[in-house]
């Protein structure tokens, strides 16, 4: 059976102003509909009210009744228990910590808004670039990404296909620095060949390893989810999202 895309990325809103407010990403992690974001994409907050979360392909939303920080302030991640109001089988397994390495191929999918426009949706991959850590205790694992975490794919699930797809991270912000990659083109015109130099700007996308988000669900003490290198039943991903779909 396969699964659209869409049944795995979420997005939360504020209502509480005047304004319908896009806040960013989430995917739930547990076959009860528990679901994992970032802190910031919440502001921390304790007070829910005016947070809602809801699909890519209805109206259907519901309001956030609960949410989970680390006892680590620094840690930018959060824990919504039961988001869904209902359960959703299966829910992404997470590949072990010690499966991942620089290199390995990922994606991702999720909702992005640019400047205040209309909200996007996109599919972004690329080879992982490096992975580092911290001098924290314990130390906090990290995913450099081949491509930007758009505003709004903050909290979204970056992917690896390995039996299935596995979360291998989470979507949070992008480097300070920037590189600058330079190619050279060559073309030719009349029988002339010319050689250019053509300068990119490539900007890193940041996620937390999958190691933090284990770190994270074994410190709460939440339970159904699984991490695994092998299959899951029931789990396919269907690469046909459904806004590539002919109007």
């Amino acid at each position: 059976m396969a699964i659209n895309v869409d049944d795995f990325f979420f997005r939360l809103y504020d209502l509480s102003g005047d304004v319908e407010r896009f806040l960013g990403s989430a995917f739930p992690v547990t076959p009860r509909g528990d679901v994992v974001t970032c802190r910031h994409v919440l502001d921390g907050r304790t007070d829910l009210t005016g947070l809602y979360i809801h699909d890519n392909k209805t109206e259907w939303r519901i309001g956030l009744k609960e949410v989970i920080y680390p006892s680590d302030p620094d840690l930018d991640l959060a824990f919504i228990p039961n988001a869904l109001g209902k359960p959703l089988r299966p829910a992404l397994p997470i590949l072990p910590p010690k499966s991942l390495a620089a290199g390995v191929e990922v994606f991702a999918f999720g909702s992005f808004q640019i400047k205040g426009g209309p909200i996007e949706q996109g599919y972004f991959s690329g080879r992982i670039v490096n992975l580092t850590k911290s001098g924290d205790e314990p130390p906090t694992w990290s995913v450099t990404l081949p491509f930007p975490v758009i505003e709004g794919m903050s909290g979204s699930p970056i992917l690896a296909e390995c039996n299935g797809p596995k979360v291998v991270g989470v979507a949070r912000g992008n480097r300070e620095t920037r590189v600058l990659a330079s190619e050279i083109v060559e073309y030719s015109d009349d029988k002339e060949r010319y050689r250019e130099t053509v300068n990119r700007i490539v900007e890193f996308g940041l996620a937390y390893h999958c190691h933090a988000l284990v770190q994270f669900l074994s410190e709460i003490g939440a339970e159904g989810w699984i991490a695994t290198d092998g299959p899951v039943e029931g789990l396919g991903l269907n690469l046909s999202r459904p806004w590539d779909a002919e109007p």
